[in-house]
């Protein structure tokens, strides 16, 4: 009777290996590997090449626009501001942020005592290089000649603090730290886990570095929010009327020069509804303001 079992039993075994219902385990999976590295390669190289093709067309670019600034500021050097401020103007138009280019126009315009245009491109500079002592001082030396003296409110010494802190940085350079506060923790919580002896300091620097990523995130947080919907312009004419409406039919509410900044609260049209600091608020044509 065991033996009639066992003898069914191998039958029924040599059946399913004939019908293929059995396979060999360690070759599918080694098949099954060997096709997921090959996929992956692909998917990789095509990345790579993607990549590449991407940096060598804008290398490209920046290489012929390199060429533009350099005559911009030949132009510069010889005191053809007008004609200098239309080169770099081209490089603006292509859609290239860059600010050393931005700084260079507001001088050329600055030259021309075009003083609006002057701080929208300094104002444009100083948000991609906020730490340059350049553009800084440029800004506050034009910010000095505009002819509407507007005394914002002392936010103390904490706000000053805070609002030199959040402007230390773009949002690319905040991103980056994020990211990298990050990594770095990330490593730490291993090395804590895996590593005994390291295990006291990681906790403290991870507890440190905790912080500082919130930090961080929060600065992070706030300058998306602004830059999404904290909208600011420059007057480029030069006098602008804040009318009581969008229309030129409304009230005159006060009038405003060349080179003070709005902030921009709504848009109907060609009219922008303004604000200057406390209840000076009104709507103004936009063909006398450029947005920063």
């Amino acid at each position: 009777m065991g033996r009639k079992r066992i003898t069914s039993a191998l039958a029924g075994f040599a059946i399913r290996r004939a019908s293929g219902w059995i396979t060999n385990p360690a070759g599918a999976n080694r098949e099954v590997t060997f096709r997921r590295v090959i996929s992956a390669g692909l998917i990789l190289a095509a990345i790579v090449f993607a990549g590449l093709a991407l940096v060598i067309r804008v290398q490209a670019q920046s290489e012929a626009w390199a060429v533009v600034f350099a005559r911009a500021n030949q132009l510069y050097e010889a005191g053809r501001y007008e004609e200098a401020a239309a080169k770099y103007e081209e490089i603006v138009a292509s859609g290239l942020q860059n600010g050393r280019v931005y700084y260079n126009l507001g001088n050329a315009y600055f030259k021309q005592e075009k003083l609006g245009l002057a701080i929208l491109n300094y104002e444009r500079a100083h948000r991609l290089m906020p730490r340059d002592e350049d553009i800084k001082t440029n800004l506050a030396y034009a910010r000095s000649q505009i002819v509407d003296k507007i005394e914002s409110p002392d936010p103390g010494l904490l706000g000053r603090w805070l609002a030199s802190l959040q402007g230390l940085l773009t949002i690319d350079e905040t991103t980056i730290l994020a990211w990298a506060l990050y990594l770095v923790m990330t490593v730490l919580a291993l090395l804590a886990v895996f590593v005994w002896r390291w295990r006291r300091f990681c906790v403290y620097a991870l507890g440190l570095l905790s912080l500082l990523l919130i930090l961080s995130l929060a600065s992070l947080g706030i300058k998306l929010y602004q830059q999404e919907h904290v909208r600011e312009a420059v007057v480029t004419a030069e006098q602008v009327g804040v009318l009581s409406g969008p229309g030129e039919n409304h009230l005159l509410e006060f009038t405003v020069h060349e080179g003070t900044t709005l902030t921009v609260e709504e848009e109907r049209g060609d009219w922008w509804r303004v604000r200057l600091w406390g209840d000076l608020e009104g709507w103004a044509q936009k063909a006398g303001l450029q947005e920063i």
